[in-house]
């Protein structure tokens, strides 16, 4: 993915990146580095406490900055070359040089900011990103560490270390920066040393606009033990330690545009709209969490359609306010294989939500499993059976949803993206869905899990087993097969 066009005078060069990594992550995904702990945190700037700014040195509250400025003209980006060096740093301070683009004052300051960092602890010069649309309040974060700047590249760390560094009567370093806004789609894109990393979008800014606090859940349900099996079924290879795999999004993959929770639930077979079901559901509890080993295949799907087995941890008050977490394995029509994926939405599937990490939502945590990420070997009819473990919980100190794929802590969506899942979930779900878009007037040849009917018996037809869910003392319990009634579910 690169801006749609260039300021003219930018060439689109694709020079080797010097400074940077010489390694990447495979095709298709880029790197993350963890969120350090001790970084400090950015709450103020020259921008929201003067009333001017002249170039020299500025001093704001416990900041301190020399610097010149481009001040009062419509400007749509800006370029350096930063000299790159590693300052002593002390008690928990940092000391950076960077680029700033600034619209707007006080707390209305937007900011895209770019550049070289070193603070205290470690020992070396990262290079960083940093953003806020409020004047350093509530919104913002440096790199990936909170949603905001979407990284296209994998062939740079944004947060990772720049060697070599310039030395004192010796030889010099430095890294070029570009800053500009894309024309046509209103986004702020980044190019570091000829690489175009990615963009702010537009719509995260008001005056531009023209955390993973946990690495691991605080506690466990009891009975989900925390192992560390080899996660079977995905990839051999893993990204570098301190970062994440990001698959690059399908343009033709399907919108979950509805969902039977807006229509009643049956277990059993379900129909809405051009979506089918086949699942059994616990109803009507407090709910914390469910979890299952899902049998993996690789039905047959046509006519842009998917095919689908997952879990689903849902709360609903009306259709409106439908808040749900899913995950599972899924194919799409036109790709040959079968998928890993995660889903959620908080207004039942309307507009907010999406797949994997395609928007701010889900934030990973683990480098071990790609979400996305193609799943093997799949199931053969008569022949060797695989399947994907999968826990969903509310960790009950941060109240985020962690989930756990494999005996892995994949990462969680944070309890402040819902407005009814932040409480408990009201029920939970267990099976496959597809898409039957009724191609010549004609019921879809789209299959659902193994293409064949549960008559046939285990290495013939997809199953899902061991569903167990977790209860308000946050205990994991097996479902009770004469709790998954045929009760009839109606939204409020």
């Amino acid at each position: 993915m690169k801006p749609s066009s260039y300021p003219r005078g930018m060439e689109a060069k694709t020079l080797e990146a010097e400074l940077l990594q010489d390694w990447q992550c495979p095709e298709g995904t880029i790197p993350i580095v963890r969120s350090p702990q001790n970084r400090p945190r950015r709450k103020t700037s020259f921008f929201s406490s003067s009333s001017s700014i002249q170039p020299g040195i500025h001093l704001s509250n416990n900041h301190e900055y020399a610097q010149v400025s481009w001040l009062g003209s419509n400007i749509f980006g800006a370029s350096g070359r930063l000299n790159v060096w590693k300052p002593a740093t002390f008690n928990d301070e940092f000391s950076l040089t960077q680029i700033w683009v600034v619209a707007g004052r006080d707390t209305e300051t937007n900011t895209v900011e770019v550049g070289w960092q070193v603070y205290t602890g470690t020992n070396y010069t990262r290079s960083f990103i940093f953003w806020t649309s409020d004047g350093y309040q509530r919104t913002g974060c440096y790199n990936l560490e909170c949603p905001g700047f979407v990284q296209t590249s994998n062939k740079l760390t944004l947060g990772g270390k720049i060697v070599p560094i310039s030395r004192y009567g010796g030889d010099q370093f430095e890294i070029s920066i570009y800053i500009h806004k894309d024309k046509k789609s209103g986004n702020w894109w980044l190019r570091i040393m000829e690489i175009d990393v990615g963009y702010w979008p537009g719509s995260i800014f008001n005056k531009l606009s023209d955390r993973a606090d946990y690495m691991k859940p605080s506690s466990y349900p009891r009975g989900m033990e925390a192992k560390t099996l080899e996660a079977e079924l995905l990839h051999d290879w893993q990204c570098p330690e301190g970062t994440i795999p990001i698959v690059r999004s399908p343009q033709n993959r399907p919108r979950r545009k509805t969902s039977i929770f807006s229509s009643g639930i049956q277990p059993g077979v379900h129909l809405s709209n051009n979506h089918e079901y086949a699942q059994v559901s616990l109803l009507g509890g407090n709910f914390f969490g469910a979890s299952g080993r899902l049998n993996v295949w690789k039905p047959a799907t046509f006519n842009g359609e998917f095919s689908l087995t997952q879990i689903w941890v849902v709360a609903a008050r009306g259709t409106e306010v439908i808040n749900t977490v899913e995950a599972g394995w899924q194919t799409l029509a036109g790709r040959n294989y079968t998928r890993l994926f995660v889903f959620w939405t908080s207004d039942g599937y309307q507009r907010t939500g999406c797949y994997n990490l395609e928007c701010p939502g889900f934030v990973q945590t683990s480098h071990k499993l790609t979400l996305g990420g193609k799943i093997e070997p799949v199931s053969r009819y008569g022949g060797d059976q695989f399947e994907i473990s999968i826990y969903i919980h509310k960790d009950k100190k941060s109240g985020n949803w962690w989930l756990r794929i494999q005996e892995i802590d994949v990462g969680y969506w944070p309890g402040s993206i819902f407005n009814k899942l932040s409480d408990r979930a009201d029920y939970v779900s267990w099976g496959g869905e597809i898409i039957n878009s009724g191609s010549q007037g004609r019921h879809t040849s789209t299959q659902m899990g193994s293409g064949h009917f549960p008559g046939e018996g285990y290495r013939k037809a997809s199953y899902v087993r061991n569903l167990r869910y977790v209860d308000e003392s946050r205990a994991i319990k097996d479902a009770d097969p004469h709790n998954l009634h045929y009760k009839k579910f109606i939204m409020l």
